[in-house]
């Protein structure tokens, strides 16, 4: 007996001819077991007997061509998304307790619910709250600071010793809470810090001039610390001119290696710019520290692209001009804006 065999032909331009020749490749397949046997209809069609017998499960004599389309695929375990009463509770325990970590929200939530529905695992807090940007407890102490000034102006004694430590500590800005400026460009501190090592240069340093009512930064990449601050004083004293804000004060940190005070104090001297030092660096210097390390230089440093200072250079201008003008940042005292966006809302409030 003459064996008919599945050719393979030409596939037809367009999903709909595509499915079509399918659909008949596998209706051939069918018939083929009718005479040659289900072992015979999967060698001649190159098949496994798995698909076969799905084919044959699926087919319907009275509609042949339909029920031997393709489907679509199922997938075994759709994802069970919780309500949004439960979400509500996960973000409302985390909001409340910025220091709890994933088993203990759910602790939290979990106690006294019966229904399973509404009981949540560890690891299902931790998708709600990825996917609420507080997959951290750094971004929920941010938060819990951001909803604290949005009831109402805090006070010291009103929140707990432990919780103002730690505050403290996830963001340095919180330090100076009661003592923030009237207007930007009040208070202007200037940090030196080493940013890494490149490979061809050495350790390399940045110098950053960072105003205290905004955060908005002034940095520069800088190959020795003993470098010249006078332009980048120069730079924030014009911004400052050019938006009608004035700088009242520079501060530097006293007895530091990096402090260089003696290279800025004529330009000081000649916009009446009192300079003030200070023991401990300021906490919105040191935050921005470790933003541009984490954010920037972490990375950085390591691409071979970046081995030479002026590319380096290049790149952290682009990023230091997104931290001003786009990136949020959360917590004291911006509570999510960016700092060039509290200085335009800061102008348009005085012209009121």
């Amino acid at each position: 007996m003459r064996v008919a065999r599945i050719t393979n032909g030409k596939v037809a331009a367009g999903a709909s001819a595509l499915e079509d020749e399918r659909v008949a490749k596998r209706r051939q397949a069918l018939e083929l077991a009718e005479t040659q046997g289900v072992a015979g209809a999967c060698r001649i069609a190159g098949i496994s007997r798995a698909c076969f017998y799905k084919w044959k499960a699926r087919y319907e004599p009275t509609r042949p061509s339909e029920s031997l389309k393709s489907r679509p695929p199922v997938h075994r375990h759709p994802r069970q998304l919780k309500s949004p009463s439960v979400v509500e509770k996960v973000l409302k325990a985390s909001r409340s307790h910025p220091d709890w970590g994933c088993v203990e929200i759910a602790k939290a939530v979990n106690s006294g619910v019966k229904d399973e529905q509404e009981r949540v695992s560890s690891p299902t807090v931790q998708k709600i709250l990825l996917r609420h940007g507080l997959g951290s407890r750094y971004e929920r102490r941010l938060k819990f600071e951001d909803e604290l000034w949005g009831r109402k102006h805090p006070r010291h004694s009103s929140l707990d010793g432990k919780l103002v430590t730690t505050l403290m500590k996830n963001n340095p800005c919180f330090r100076h809470w009661k003592e923030r400026p009237a207007r930007p460009g009040t208070l202007l501190t200037l940090d030196t810090f080493t940013a890494g090592i490149l490979e061809d240069v050495g350790r390399i340093f940045v110098h950053a001039l960072v105003d205290t009512f905004s955060c908005y930064a002034f940095a520069k990449i800088h190959e020795s610390a003993q470098a010249q601050e006078r332009g980048l004083l120069q730079e924030a004293l014009l911004y400052f001119t050019d938006v009608s804000l004035g700088v009242l004060e520079v501060r530097t940190l006293k007895n530091s290696k990096y402090s260089h005070t003696v290279d800025i104090a004529d330009v000081l001297r000649s916009h009446d710019i009192v300079h003030t030092t200070g023991t401990r660096i300021n906490g919105f210097a040191e935050r921005f520290r470790r933003t541009a390390r984490v954010e920037f230089f972490r990375k950085a440093i390591k691409e071979s692209s970046h081995q030479r200072i002026e590319i380096l250079q290049s790149d952290f201008a682009w990023w230091l001009e997104r931290y001003n003008k786009s990136r949020s940042q959360h917590g004291f005292p911006n509570h999510g804006h960016p700092p060039l966006e509290i200085i335009k809302n800061h102008l348009a409030a005085r012209k009121l």
